[in-house]
């Protein structure tokens, strides 16, 4: 690999590693900027040098994905943790009451329908060790700093950072809806009326037809409101 191509790379990753969520827009800019140091030497595309380094990153337990805010429907880039647990990976940022707080926060995020939970319901959350509110209400403001959770509607969701990484887990639950469009979990969005379907759309994705079920879309909300 020619050395300036691995410079330009470098410098990329370094950003992913410090943001983790970086907007398309944005990381095109950054790539752009990147490669205007060496304007001598052809670049990359952004998509190819994201495609190059997920072949080292997956080495490590990581990936570059480019995902879509559920309900913006704009293009994200996300650094996401593709080994293991991805909530005890980062337990060495949290103490054990902390780490359970958080466990106890996702599985309420992943309730059906709701996807959300309100800042009454999450200071509340009854956890084994137990953590004060005011701790519980530091926390939360960590978690959204970092990218796992975000405020919308005066309620918590999970942030397209989990849901990246929490991908598997969250799929486990078989309240899991997935988007019939664009395959990604949905916690935003609608899902179908019809009896015992289990068919969902984001918002920004559409569709005439049911992918689950075949029958005409109606839909019914879900996440927060």
């Amino acid at each position: 690999m020619p050395r300036t191509q691995r410079v330009r790379r470098q410098a990329l990753v370094q950003v992913l590693l410090a943001r983790r969520v970086v907007p398309l827009t944005d990381a095109e800019t950054l790539w752009g900027t990147i490669a205007s140091k060496v304007p001598d030497e052809p670049a990359e595309t952004l998509a190819d040098a994201l495609t190059a380094l997920n072949s080292d990153l997956t080495q490590i337990g990581l990936e570059a994905r480019t995902v879509r805010d559920q309900a913006s429907g704009d293009a994200l880039v996300v650094l996401a943790n593709t080994r293991g647990d991805a909530i005890a990976e980062g337990a060495t940022a949290y103490t054990g009451a902390e780490l359970a707080y958080v466990r106890a926060l996702v599985d309420a995020l992943g309730a059906p329908d709701a996807f959300s939970i309100s800042t009454t319901d999450a200071l509340s959350l009854s956890t084994t060790p137990p953590l004060s509110k005011r701790a519980a209400s530091d926390l939360l403001r960590n978690l959204v700093q970092r990218g796992w959770i975000a405020e919308r509607q005066g309620k918590y969701v999970l942030a397209p950072r989990a849901l990246c990484e929490l991908d598997a887990y969250l799929r486990s639950d078989e309240n899991a809806l997935e988007c019939g469009s664009c395959y990604e979990l949905v916690t935003i969005g609608e899902r179908c009326t019809g009896e015992g379907c289990r068919g969902a759309l984001h918002t920004v994705c559409s569709r005439d037809t049911c992918a689950a079920c075949g029958q005409a879309w109606h839909g019914t909300p879900v996440g927060p409101s």
